[in-house]
């Protein structure tokens, strides 16, 4: 785990940085930009201002988007990047709006690298807000809600770009419940095709 910069392991399932460190390099340019719909503590869009991107995390939780802001902030940056934490939920048509108008204050229209990073169900509970994935009811609930924020991000990113999901399956009841796999379904349901796997011991 990278921890130098402002990078905090403090909050429960956040992921490694290089994780997005990679996707960033891989799908980007330098000057363009990266929506992330689960942004918890802003690893992503503290890398973005690492490697000269900009960035717009959606942040279900107010105070973990609050946090998250600071962090981000904190974060130096010599590459002239926007960054932009917004608090909402990522399955609505309104936090929509709201990206579209971070997403202009960036430079574009359209994002060029889309990340999911969702709870694994209820591994962890993150909140008892009504638009929390950790929440809810049975698994077949969590990829419903997991799929309404697929459809809400797509059309925010850009035709012909990428999106990163970054999900852990969980064991339960003497079961192993690929959670990533049947995610991964869902995403297809929305035009895309699978360009690889990556897996992390």
């Amino acid at each position: 785990r990278d921890d130098s910069g402002r990078h905090s392991p403090e909050y429960w399932g956040n992921f490694i940085p290089q994780i997005v460190t990679q996707a960033v390099m891989r799908f980007t340019k330098k000057g363009e930009t990266v929506l992330d719909g689960f942004l918890g503590l802003g690893t992503t869009l503290i890398e973005c201002r690492r490697q000269g991107r900009n960035g717009v995390g959606v942040e279900l939780v107010p105070w973990v988007a609050s946090r998250a802001n600071w962090f981000v902030n904190l974060e130096p940056s010599d590459e002239g990047v926007t960054t932009r934490v917004i608090e909402g939920d990522s399955r609505l048509s309104e936090t929509g709006d709201k990206v579209r108008v971070a997403l202009h204050e960036c430079g574009t229209e359209q994002a060029h690298l889309l990340v999911l990073h969702p709870p694994y169900h209820d591994i962890i509970r993150f909140s008892d807000l009504a638009g929390d994935l950790s929440g809810a009811a049975s698994e077949a609930d969590f990829y419903d809600m997991f799929e309404q924020v697929v459809a809400n991000c797509s059309p925010l990113l850009a035709e012909g770009r990428y999106l990163v999901l970054v999900i852990g399956d969980k064991y339960a009841g003497g079961e192993w419940l690929p959670l990533g796999f049947r995610s991964m379904e869902r995403v297809y349901k929305h035009g895309y095709i699978l360009k690889s796997i990556c897996v992390k011991d």
